[in-house]
C-alpha cells in the first residue's frame, strides 16, 4: 500500500515540474542580437571576395541580413539570408585612396531588429610601390617603368636627365598614370621633346623636393592638378615655352622654398593663389615676360622672405594681400616696376626690407601698414622721390642706408623711427637737399655710426638736432655734401646754410 502511494507522489511531482517547465518556457521574452564586425585585409581584392560572416541571433522565427549604410558607396554586399559579407566593388579598395570602408547592416526577424557596424581596415600592399630611387632618362625607360603600375615609389623620381649632362628622348608620361605619391624628390630635367605632363595627374604628394628645370618645349602644367603637397623646395626653371602655372590650382602646401626662375614666356603666377603655407622663401627671378605679379593672397606668413628680382617686363606688383609677417621682402632689379599694389595688411618685415635699382619707381606709398623692420636699404632707385609708404613705422630699426637715388628729395617716411641702433648712412643722393623726415629721431645706440656722404646739394641737417641734443653721439661724420656741419654745429644751431 506505502509503495502504491509514494509512486503516486513521484508522478505527481512529475508532472507537476513538467507543467512548470513548460510553462516558464513559453513565457521566455523575444530577443535579436547582432555584433560588430571588423577585419583587415590587403588593398585590390576580386570582386566576390568573402569577407567573412556577419554574427547575429534571436529566438524568434528566421535572420534576415540588409546592408543600410556605407562610407563608399557600392563596395560591400551582404547575403540576405546567411549574412555573409563579399566585396562587391574591388576598385573601391585602394589604400592610396582610403585605408578604411565602414558600414551599417541591420538584421530582422519578425518584428524584430537590431543593427550593428562593419568595419573593413584596408593595408597597403607592398606589391604596388617601387622601393628605392629610379632614374627615367628615356622613352624606353617610361614605358618599361609604366608597366608595373606602381602608384607610389618610396624614393626619389628623376625624368630626365640626372647629371644636367643632354637632353632625354621622353615625350610621353603616360605610362607613369599609376602613379599617386612620391616619398622624396621629384626631377625632371633636360626633356627638351616633352609638351605634356600627361600621366602625372594623379600624383597628389611629393614627399621632397619638386625640380623642374630646363623642359624648353613644356606647354603646361594642367597634369598635376592633384597635386596639393610638396615636402621640401619647389624649383621652376627654364620652362622657356610656358606662359602660366595653370594646373597647380590644388597645391596648398611648400614646406620649402618656392623658386621661380628665368622662364622667359611666363606671365601669369596667379594659379598660385591657393597656396596657403610654404616654410621657406619666395624667390621669383629673371622671368622676362612676367608683367603683373598676383596671387598668393592665402598666405598669411613666411618664415624666411620673398625676394622679387631681375624681372625685367614686371610693371604692378598686386598679390599677397593677406601676408601679415615676413622675415625679408626684397625688391630688386625690376627695371619696369612702377606700382606695388599688394602687400595691403603686412605689419611685420623681421629683417630686411629692400628696394635697389628698381629704375622706374617712384613711391611705394601702398605699404603703409608697416610698423616694424629690421633693417632698411633703399638703394640706387632712379626715380624714387619719396619714402613715404614708410610712414607706418614706429618700432626702433637696427640700420638704415639710403644710398644713390638720384632722384629722392626728401625723407619724409622715417618721421615716425625714433630710434635707430646700429647705422645710418645717407649717402650719394643728389637731390636730397634737407634730412627732413629724420626729426622724431631722438636715440641712437651706445656704438651706433651716423654717415652723411656725398649728398651733392644737402645744405639743411636741422632734422637731427633733437637726436644731438638728447644724447652724445660720438660716431657722426659728414663729408662732400654741400654742407658739413659738426655735431657741435647741429647743437648750436648752426644746422643748415
Amino acid at each position: 500500500m506505502n509503495l502504491i502511494l509514494r509512486s503516486s507522489s513521484t508522478l505527481i511531482i512529475t508532472a507537476l515540474t513538467l507543467f512548470s517547465c513548460s510553462k516558464e518556457k513559453s513565457s521566455e521574452p523575444s530577443s535579436i542580437s547582432a555584433s560588430n564586425f571588423e577585419v583587415s585585409i590587403d588593398e585590390n581584392p576580386v570582386d566576390g571576395e568573402t569577407l567573412g560572416t556577419l554574427n547575429a541571433n534571436t529566438n524568434q522565427g528566421t535572420l534576415s541580413f540588409n546592408l543600410v549604410e556605407e562610407s563608399i558607396e557600392g563596395a560591400l554586399k551582404i547575403n540576405q539570408s546567411t549574412g555573409e559579407l563579399t566585396v562587391l566593388n574591388s576598385s573601391l579598395f585602394d589604400y592610396e585612396v582610403v585605408n578604411a570602408i565602414t558600414g551599417i547592416y541591420q538584421v530582422t526577424a519578425g518584428d524584430l531588429s537590431e543593427s550593428a557596424i562593419i568595419t573593413i581596415n584596408i593595408n597597403d600592399d607592398p606589391t604596388d610601390a617601387f622601393v628605392g630611387d629610379i632614374v627615367l632618362d628615356s622613352q624606353e625607360a617610361i614605358e618599361t617603368f609604366g608597366a608595373n603600375n606602381y602608384n607610389t615609389i618610396t624614393g626619389s623620381l628623376t625624368i630626365g636627365s640626372p647629371y644636367n649632362i643632354k637632353n632625354t628622348s621622353v615625350i610621353d608620361l603616360t605610362p607613369l598614370s599609376s602613379l599617386t605619391s612620391i616619398g622624396r624628390d621629384v626631377k625632371m630635367s633636360h626633356n627638351a621633346a616633352l609638351l605634356h605632363l600627361d600621366g602625372l595627374d594623379n600624383i597628389v604628394s611629393i614627399g621632397g623636393d619638386l625640380w623642374m628645370v630646363i623642359n624648353y618645349e613644356l606647354q603646361d602644367m594642367s597634369h598635376l592638378s592633384s597635386l596639393s603637397s610638396i615636402g621640401g623646395d619647389f624649383y621652376f626653371s627654364g620652362q622657356f615655352a610656358l606662359t602660366d602655372l595653370n594646373g597647380l590650382q590644388n597645391l596648398k602646401t611648400i614646406n620649402g622654398s618656392l623658386r621661380i626662375e628665368q622662364n622667359y614666356d611666363l606671365t601669369d603666377l596667379s594659379a598660385l593663389d591657393g597656396l596657403e603655407n610654404i616654410g621657406g622663401f619666395i624667390y621669383i627671378w629673371g622671368n622676362q615676360s612676367l608683367q603683373n605679379l598676383n596671387g598668393f593672397n592665402t598666405i598669411v606668413s613666411l618664415a624666411d622672405g620673398i625676394k622679387i628680382e631681375g624681372n625685367e617686363a614686371l610693371e604692378v606688383i598686386s598679390g599677397f594681400e593677406n601676408l601679415n609677417t615676413t622675415r625679408n621682402l626684397i625688391f630688386q632689379e625690376n627695371i619696369n616696376l612702377e606700382v606695388i599694389n599688394g602687400f595691403g595688411v603686412l605689419s611685420s618685415v623681421n629683417d630686411i626690407l629692400t628696394f635697389a635699382k628698381n629704375n622706374s619707381l617712384q613711391n611705394f606709398n601702398q605699404l603703409t601698414s608697416i610698423n616694424s623692420v629690421g633693417r632698411i636699404y633703399i638703394r640706387d632707385n632712379e626715380n624714387l622721390t619719396s619714402l613715404e609708404g614708410l610712414s607706418g613705422i614706429t618700432s626702433a630699426v637696427t640700420n638704415v642706408y639710403i644710398e644713390d637715388n638720384n632722384a629722392l628729395n626728401s625723407l619724409f617716411g622715417f618721421n615716425n623711427i625714433s630710434m635707430i641702433e646700429e647705422t645710418i648712412e645717407i649717402k650719394n643722393n643728389a637731390m636730397l637737399q634737407d634730412l627732413e623726415g629724420l626729426n622724431g629721431l631722438i636715440n641712437v645706440g651706445e656704438s651706433a655710426y651716423i654717415y652723411v656722404n656725398n649728398n651733392q646739394t644737402l645744405t639743411d641737417f636741422c632734422a637731427l638736432e633733437n637726436l644731438m641734443m638728447n644724447i652724445e653721439v660720438d660716431n657722426y661724420y659728414a663729408s662732400n655734401n654741400a654742407y658739413n656741419p659738426t655735431r657741435q654745429d647741429i647743437i648750436d644751431g648752426n644746422c643748415s646754410l
